[in-house]
């Protein structure tokens, strides 16, 4: 009887964190029938059936929801997923290699996964995030790797075949109060792309008031496009592991930062493993991404670069618009690895140009928290370069430094908890600016600095910025 009640307690348990074991050999035993989720039902396990959501239905998440390869998730119009804040594992949304999501809303009925307590008593790190992985190519030490994330969950292949992968469909979706920190050495974000490849549309998606960074990639093709990253707690956009996407119309916007975490607006590796400066995916390459049409802006209160630019990445990044920042850009290289991502510079392939930064300061360590650092025109390494010897990354003659923040923006109006029309310029900026379609068929038409022309992306209702 005794032992009756423990295997039944131990079985409940495990059903009641999803996934439970079949038998001793650890053995999972998932979800094998579809499940439609509405009404303030639960997902909670492993699911080797694809899941539904209707548009306009409320379908909480408790613990992991791991949809397994070979399934689909598929979220209608104007949902809510309420993720259940305390869980441990983090409440977390998790589509596993060869597993596909369909998550499509519009701008008037974007679909949200947002945190599960009450308007007014949300924060950041409520619960993880949104983790999407593929079977693309990295480069990692080893053909496939294992997800920081609790599950964990293997990712990506040597296989370039698979680079051309789709993981699905997002496309006017948010992220916000997620970013949970699991431990010192392992946090999520609010979207986090591993392996993903670029078969996948990313089209209109937001990340907001995350604990940790809003937006990041570990290796993969995956490309992006009209993205916001806002009221991050770490980095604004990351990247890793020979990520080599694409990028265009993304909206930076950090507020407060954590002075703990050394946070970011850019945070760039091509990999942390050892010799990482060096490592090259299978085809030869690193973290390479080109991004064009970005616009970065700060409340002028930070505790790191506007860029860190480090550990090997490459990068080509054109039509920036770069704003009221309290400090720099900073390009490092590992010690013990040779001057790899400074010799990226040398060789133009890390570099920016057809960019305007306005009022940035020239900030030591001792003055960023006030940001008592004097505003600068020079965009060298007296200005805004962290270092000397990598003048080259912002040389170009298309490179434009003023003292003073204009083209009609409000800084107030960027950390505002509504910021009607903050990253829409009075009018569109195109002194120096390059037409993004010579980069390849992904990039579209926008000859003009930053995110936006004058017409603003961001309305209709899909991107909002609640502050709890």
């Amino acid at each position: 009887m005794n032992t009756l009640k423990i295997t039944l307690a131990i079985v409940l348990a495990t059903v009641a964190n999803g996934c439970f074991k079949l038998d001793e050999s650890g053995t999972q035993q998932c979800i094998a029938t579809p499940v439609s989720c509405s009404g303030g039902a639960t997902l909670s396990g492993c699911y080797n059936a694809s899941v539904t959501v209707p548009a306009n239905a409320t379908c909480n998440v408790t613990g992991l929801a791991i949809m397994k390869s070979g399934t689909s998730l598929v979220i209608g119009a104007g949902a809510t997923m309420k993720m259940t804040p305390g869980q441990s594992p983090a409440s977390s949304v998790i589509i596993d290699q060869g597993a596909t999501i369909t998550a499509i809303g519009t701008a008037a009925s974007p679909i949200t996964f947002t945190s599960g307590k009450d308007v007014g008593q949300r924060a950041p790190q409520d619960w993880g995030g949104l983790i999407i992985r593929g079977r693309a190519t990295h480069n990692f030490t080893t053909a496939t790797f294992t997800t920081e994330f609790d599950d964990g969950g293997v990712v990506g292949s040597n296989n370039s075949a698979n680079d051309t992968e789709s993981s699905g469909t997002l496309k006017y979706v948010r992220v916000e109060f997620a970013g949970k920190q699991a431990t010192s050495l392992k946090e999520y974000n609010g979207f986090t792309f591993e392996a993903v490849g670029s078969g996948t549309t990313v089209d209109f998606i937001h990340a907001h008031n995350v604990g940790d960074d809003g937006i990041e990639f570990f290796g993969g093709t995956v490309n992006v496009k009209h993205v916001i990253s806002s009221a991050f707690g770490d980095d604004g956009f990351d990247w890793t592991y020979g990520w080599r996407g694409k990028a265009q119309y993304v909206i930076v916007s950090m507020t407060d930062g954590d002075s703990s975490n050394d946070s970011n607006g850019i945070e760039a590796d091509n990999s942390d493993q050892p010799n990482g400066d060096n490592l090259t995916t299978p085809d030869g390459k690193k973290s390479s991404p080109t991004i064009a049409n970005m616009t970065m802006v700060s409340n002028n209160k930070q505790w790191r670069q506007i860029m860190r630019l480090r550990r090997g990445t490459q990068g080509l990044f054109y039509n920036f618009y770069v704003a009221n920042w309290c400090d720099t850009i900073l390009v490092e290289d590992t010690a013990g690895q040779g001057n790899v991502t400074t010799g990226n510079v040398t060789a133009g392939t890390l570099k920016i140009q057809n960019s305007l930064f306005e009022g940035i300061s020239r900030n030591t360590a001792q003055d960023r928290a006030a940001c008592t650092g004097a505003i600068t025109t020079n965009k060298d390494s007296t200005g805004l370069l962290n270092g000397a010897g990598y003048d080259a990354l912002t040389s170009a003659a298309t490179v434009t430094m003023n003292a003073a923040v204009g083209n009609g923006f409000s800084t107030t109006n960027w950390v505002t908890a509504s910021p009607t029309n903050a990253f829409r310029p009075s009018a569109a900026i195109t002194t120096n600016a390059m037409d993004p379609t010579t980069l390849g068929s992904f990039f579209t038409t926008g000859t003009y600095i930053g995110a936006m022309d004058t017409t603003d992306w961001t309305t209709g209702g899909w991107a909002t910025f609640p502050t709890n």
